[in-house]
Formats: structure tokens, sequence, C-alpha cells
């Protein structure tokens, strides 16, 4: 019994003691975490001087820290820190820190935590301690969308009179990598302010309003489109809390005052704390619905949220509840097909864009509204000054919130829009005049190429001359009329066309010569005589147009959108960079394919559209008038075109993906090429029937050459008779 008493004495005492030492511990860690009450007074003074870990702070001139200080120690180094900043091989447990103001309106947070296996308990316990409403209502949202948990960078903005709410908020979030700001216009207008990485959250404590209203209504990308890097000042990616001033203060901010500013009206994720006496109300908004948009999200009241946050905006971005999306476009098969009524006023709008859009509007709940762009701007250009008309200028200057019209990904474009993700590839061709028939006349020499028929003169002249020269060497005499140059010439003649003279060779020399004469005369008068026949048979064509040089070397005109000037011009090969210098851009577009039918203009435009415009107009039977160069450009990528920093290309590349993915997309284009091919079959029937009737009976002009030629030799008969009169004389 004694030895169990004397037990009990001692267990008592290590309890007393245990007791004691974590007592001590914990007012220790109180006071380390004692807020100040004077914190918002205090950090307006001196505003541009740092407070550094380890400096006394009794001088009114240094800031007053965020905590009073526990015992100094040896801080530990960014290295000493573990991935969540807490440091390494250390069982300490107190926390020192100050906010203090550096340049540039910046509020550097400086100061360590050590911590052991209390600084949980201790953590929740402080948090509990000083967390107002606005503070709880934040935490339960940034908890709630997992922020905590993805490694996300916070930004705190704050004006003066609401730096004690956003000093708490800071004190809350210390485990987190967190920047904090005086939300300033100085401080906005940096470009390193609105520096993004992997995950970012804004959180803006209001009071004055001046200066973030300001900045947050305009368009500052639009502002610095001319700078040689142009940027938006503001992060549409990152998750946005503004924290409203409550009713008691001098300014009366409501949600509809912050979701009406431009930058917010193109930001997805926004939420809006309202502060009211003990509780706060939660908002955000719908993304192009018709005024603010706005949505009551739930109510923050005494630790307890009531409302739903999962999968807000996920929600919000494949749920546009019926919003009203602007659409610019034109027609231009296959990507936009109008069909029209008697009054020409469309019916109906179809191709592979307008399904795209139109499917994904089904999906996504939103209902597009179509803009017309003027068929002389079509997709539009960079005017000298600056400013870009046609469909990218729609888009551009955001009167339209989506371009939709067989758009090229191209970098120079990207300045203004952003592209979705492609769904079709085209390379920009070249439309000539198909091969045109020769003139009639030429018939009788376009059996043989000019080469031929230089060969075939110079064995003539020399021909003879070998005859007459072999016929006077000759030992033995041959008859007479082989004495005769101008007979040796006739001869040699008569040979080619497969006749011979009545005089025959007779000796050796003179045979062997006259008898391998004969052969090539055979084979030449042959070739001639079937070359002939399938000429006058077949209309003989010119020689097609295959390569950018030749195309060059036509002399025909060159027709396109100014679009191409700018493609032109940025090419290596100079046969390609001289076309941007002879492109002709104010054109009537619309009849500019008749004009190269007539044989005065070569067309640039993408590959499938020329392919269906010959096929469909300038096809009849097996005659096609209009011709598709070989040679061709680099391939380009086609998508969407989207305002700058357009919150839909998110969730449009993923709807494209799988549309382009299923195979459909094949599947509209096929059916637009039918229908449209359909729309022209009647004058294709009707031009075709003329076209076949121009081949059979041979007519007068088809032989007109021959009796160019008989002409010619009889008038070179009269003058050498002329001559020998002369000479007579």
């Amino acid at each position: 019994m004694q030895r169990r008493g004397s037990h009990r004495k001692v267990v008592i005492l290590l309890l007393i003691l245990f007791v004691a030492e974590v007592g001590g511990q914990v007012m220790k860690r109180r006071e380390s975490y004692r807020f100040p009450a004077c914190f918002n007074a205090d950090i307006g003074s001196d505003r541009h001087s740092d407070v550094l870990p380890g400096k006394s702070l009794s001088s009114d001139k240094q800031k007053r820290p965020f905590v009073q200080r526990a015992e100094m120690k040896a801080l530990p180094t960014v290295a000493d820190f573990s991935r969540t900043g807490l440091p390494k091989n250390s069982e300490e447990i107190y926390y020192t820190g100050v906010l203090a103001e550096g340049s540039n309106g910046l509020r550097k947070t400086e100061g360590f935590r050590y911590t052991g296996s209390k600084l949980n308990s201790l953590h929740e316990q402080q948090r509990t301690e000083h967390e107002d409403p606005s503070t709880g209502a934040v935490m339960s949202v940034l908890l709630s969308l997992h922020l905590l948990q993805e490694s996300c960078s916070f930004t705190i903005f704050t004006e003066q009179g609401a730096d004690e709410a956003a000093g708490r908020m800071w004190q809350v979030l210390r485990h987190e990598p967190v920047k904090v700001y005086d939300l300033l216009t100085d401080v906005l207008k940096r470009r390193d302010t609105w520096a993004r990485t992997i995950c970012d959250c804004y959180l803006f404590f209001l009071n004055e309003f001046e200066d973030f209203r300001h900045h947050a209504a305009v368009s500052h990308y639009h502002q610095s489109i001319h700078d040689p890097q142009p940027m938006p000042l503001w992060n549409y990616h990152a998750y946005h809390f503004v924290i409203l001033p409550t009713h008691r203060s001098n300014m009366s901010i409501g949600p509809q005052d912050i979701f009406s500013l431009y930058n917010f009206q193109k930001t997805a994720r926004v939420i809006v704390f309202q502060p009211e006496d003990d509780y706060v109300l939660v908002w955000s908004h719908q993304l192009y619905k018709q005024g603010s948009g706005l949505r009551y999200l739930g109510m923050w009241k005494r630790g307890v949220f009531r409302g739903r946050l999962q999968q807000l905006f996920e929600k919000a971005l494949e749920d546009f509840d019926g919003a009203p999306l602007r659409v610019a476009a034109f027609d231009h098969p296959p990507s936009v097909v109008y069909a029209y009524d008697e009054h020409h006023n469309i019916v109906s709008r179809m191709g592979v864009d307008m399904q795209i859009v139109k499917s994904i509007a089904e999906a996504m709940n939103f209902t597009p509204e179509f803009l017309e762009v003027p068929h002389d701007e079509l997709w539009g250009y960079e005017l000298p000054n600056g400013t870009w008309t046609g469909l990218v200028g729609k888009v551009f200057y955001e009167h339209a919130d989506i371009g939709a019209c067989n758009v090229f990904l191209e970098l120079h474009r990207w300045i203004v829009v952003d592209y979705s993700a492609p769904y079709n590839f085209e390379r920009g061709c070249f439309v000539a005049p198909s091969p045109k028939p020769l003139q009639n006349w030429k018939s009788p020499v376009l059996p043989f190429a000019w080469d031929t028929w230089i060969s075939i003169a110079v064995f003539l002249l020399a021909g003879g001359f070998l005859s007459y020269l072999i016929a006077t060497l000759s030992m033995k005499p041959e008859p007479r009329e082989f004495h005769s140059l101008s007979y040796d010439y006739l001869y040699i003649l008569a040979i080619l066309t497969m006749r011979t003279g009545y005089a025959v060779p007779s000796h050796t020399p003179l045979q062997i010569y006259i008898g391998f004469v004969g052969i090539l005369g055979l084979i030449v008068s042959t070739a001639y005589s079937a070359n002939l026949v399938a000429f006058l048979s077949v209309t003989p064509m010119s020689a097609p147009i295959d390569t950018m040089k030749e195309l060059s070397a036509s002399g025909l005109r060159i027709g396109g959108v100014a679009f191409w000037k700018t493609q032109f011009a940025a090419s290596i090969d100079p046969v390609v960079q001289n076309f941007a210098n002879v492109l002709e851009s104010d054109l009537d577009f619309g009849s500019l394919f008749d004009r190269v039918e007539a044989g005065d203009f070569a067309l640039i435009e993408n590959k499938q559209y020329l392919e269906l415009q010959a096929g469909a107009r300038y096809t009849y039977g097996s005659r096609t008038t209009i011709r598709i160069v070989g040679e061709c450009l680099l391939p380009y990528s086609i998508g969407l075109a989207f305002q700058k920093n357009s919150p839909l290309k998110q969730v449009f590349d993923g709807a494209i993906l799988r549309l382009f993915e299923s195979g459909v997309v094949s599947k509209w284009q096929e059916e637009v090429v039918d229908y449209f091919r359909q729309q022209y079959k009647e004058k294709r029937q009707q031009k075709a029937v003329a076209v076949q009737s121009d081949n059979r009976p041979l007519k007068l002009e088809q032989l007109q050459g021959v009796f160019y030629v008989l002409g010619i030799g009889c008038i070179l008969s009269a003058l050498l008779m002329l001559a020998e009169v002369l000479a007579l004389l």
C-alpha cells in the first residue's frame, strides 16, 4: 500500500508539471499571435520604409509588427522550409513576422513560423479569436473550392480603410504563398502585378473603390494594342474574390457595381462578398447574361455557410442559361452556306462552321445571334491607321463574341483575336483559267513541237545539197535530174512526205543515201499524220499552269482578299513574295470567278473552297473551265475566332475536339458539298450539252491552217515566177 501511494504521488506530480508547462507554452503562443487593434492606423504611416526581421520595433517611425515578438532566435532560411512552408528538424513552437510596406506599394510579408505538434490547434484558436464574418466567408469558399490544396498563389489588394480586414486574411493564409499590395493605380498597371502561375487567387478588400473601378472598367489590352507587347493588366483565368465594405462604410457598393465592370464581364471565376452586421452575402454572376447576370450563392452566418459552391464555375461555363452570343459570319462555302428565299432573305445557315456553332450552342444552352459581315470586307484586314475591318474587326472591337467563317489560324491576326482549337486543315491555292483551245489555223504545225520542225527544216536544207553533191561527185554518171539542186530539194521533200520522183538513182552511193532518207521520211510522215488526226478530232489546248513560277510568268492578274498580302510578304520564296506587290484586293469577290473563267485573273483562296466552286459552278460534263494550280502554299489550321482573353475559348476547345474526334465534321462537309453542287446542277447540264456539241463534225476553222499553208505556197510560187520574168527582161 505504501509503494502504491508513492507511485500515485509521482504520477500526480508529473501531471502537474506537464499541465504547467503546457499552460505556459499556450500563454506564450497567445502573446506571439496577438493582433494589435491599432493595426489599421499604424500600417498607414511611413509608407515607404521596410521592416526587417530581427530589428527593434520600438521606434514610432517603424511599423508595428503584425504579431508581438516571441523570444528571438536565429531565423531559418528558405531552404530550411518543407513543401508546406514549415521548418524542418524543429520542435520550437512560436511565430514571428511583420507586415511592412516596400517600394511601389508592395507590402512585404516577412517572418517565419516554427511548428511542432500543436500548430494546428493553436492556429485554429487564433483564427477563431480574430475571425470576422468576411474572413470566415472567404475561407469557407476557399476550402469549398479546394484552392488551399491546389498550391495556389494568393495576392491581396487592400485599400486605405480596409487594412484591418486584409491583415486578418493575411494571417489566415500565412501557410500559403501570399503577396500583399496597396490597391493603387500605379500598382494595378504594373505587369509583374498580374504575373500568372498555375493557380492564381486575387482578393480585393475595397473601401474607396475609385482606383479599382477605373482599372477594372476598361480593356487595357485594347489600349496597349500598338505597344510591342500588349498586356491586359488583368488575369482573366484566375479566381477573383471581392470583399465589399460593410454597410457602415461611407461608400455604397453593391455586387452589381462589380459585375458591371468590363474585366469582370469577361472573367468567369468571380465571387463577391457583401458583409452585413453579422452575416455575409455571397454572389457570383452568369457570363453573357443580359444585365449584370447576378447569381446569389448563399449566406455566411455564425460560422456556417448556407449555400452551394460545388462545381460552381465549371457549371457556369457548361450552361449559359440561354444567354445570347453574337456570331459574325458571311456566306463562304463549304464553311458557311446560306439558303435564300425569293426576296434574297436568309432562310437558313449551313456549313461546317455553322454546324459547329449550333451544336455547341445546343450543348451549352446559349442562343447564337448572327451578325452579317459586309461582302466588301469578308475576314477584314488592318488599315494603315492600325484599325481592323471585317470579321476580325467585329470580334476585336467586341461587336461579336465569335467569328465563324473559315478563319485561318495565323500569327498576324492572333494579336487581336484568340483562336479555338482547330477543326480543319487547309492549304492556300491559286485557281487559274483552264487550258484554252489553241487557234485553229495552227493545226498544221501543232503535231510537232517547234524544235522538231526546226530539225526537219535543217535536214531538208542539208539533205537536198548532199544529194546534189553525191550525184555530182559520183564516179559513175547519175540521171541528169540529180545534177539540178532544185530537183534534189524537191526529191528529198517528196521522200519526207512519202512520195518519190520519176527519176531513180542508178548507182550504189546515191541509192544508199536515198534509202535511209526514205526510212526517215516514213517515220516522220507517219508520226505527223497520226498526230494531225488527233489534233483535228480533239480540240488542242494550251499548256496548263502547274507551278507558281508559271503563274507569275503567265501575265494573269492576281486577285484575292487582303489577308494574302501579309502571307506573300512573309514568304522566303522570291516568286511568292512578288505576288504581294501585284495582288489586287479591292475587287468584287463574287464576280471574280467569272473573270478567272474569262482568262483575265488568277484567284488565291483555300483549296476546299476552290474545289467546291470549280466542281459546282464551272464543270460542264467532262470539261472544267477553271483549274487549281498544282503548287500551293503551306497548310493552315482552321478554327473559330474569339475576343482576346475570352472565357469562351476554354469551353469551346473541349467541345470542338470531341466533335472532331467523332468524325461528324467530315460528314457535315460532305453534306454541304452535295447541297451546294445541287444548286448549280441545272446550269451545269445546260452548259455541258453546248460544250459536247463542239467536238463534231470537223468545221472549216479546224482545217483553215491547211489553206493558209496552200496560200503561202501560191504566193511564194508567184514571187519566184515574177523574179524569173524580170530576169528575162
